[in-house]
């Protein structure tokens, strides 16, 4: 019985999470229609250079678990598509440094808002104490699945 209860409250999970999804992330046409001309790797190296703005191949490729060549391939791709610098690095010319262009950042940027803008809604439906709940629960259903979200405790390079 507990197993045929669970199976329920998890249909029932995956019914609403299909249901946000429709609405959520493919509501806004526009921004879509800017995403479709990147691939979602494009993307990911882009939102990942947006939370962090300096990053070295090494580390970019480690953090979204990419192969070198294929990371090198992405990169290549956002340099065509003028959102992302690489340069060496002043310390170590063996290293390259990979930061956006002002072109990536207002891709960035943009994406950001429509993100922040279907957050809203959604905890819109919820009052202050209910929004509360619901978020606790979701960091530890992540840190559950995933472990605790490593680009919080990433340090950022300072450049003086």
């Amino acid at each position: 019985m507990g197993q045929t209860r669970s199976n329920r409250k998890a249909e029932d999970l995956m019914h609403q999470l299909h249901a946000l999804a429709r609405r959520f992330l493919f509501q806004d046409r526009a921004a879509r229609r800017d995403d479709l001309a990147m691939t979602r790797q494009e993307i990911r190296v882009v939102a990942t250079l947006g939370e962090h703005p300096v990053w070295t191949m090494g580390e970019l490729a480690a953090d979204l678990v990419l192969a070198m060549g294929s990371l090198t391939v992405i990169v290549d791709r956002l340099l065509t598509k003028g959102l992302v610098d690489r340069k060496r690095s002043q310390t170590d010319r063996r290293v390259v440094e990979i930061t956006l262009t002002p072109a990536g950042q207002r891709r960035y940027a943009e994406r950001r808002r429509n993100r922040l803008r279907m957050a809203r809604a959604m905890l819109a439906a919820l009052d202050g104490h209910e929004q509360d709940v619901f978020l606790g629960l979701m960091r530890k259903i992540r840190e559950r699945a995933v472990g605790p979200d490593p680009r919080r405790e990433r340090k950022t390079t300072s450049k003086d």
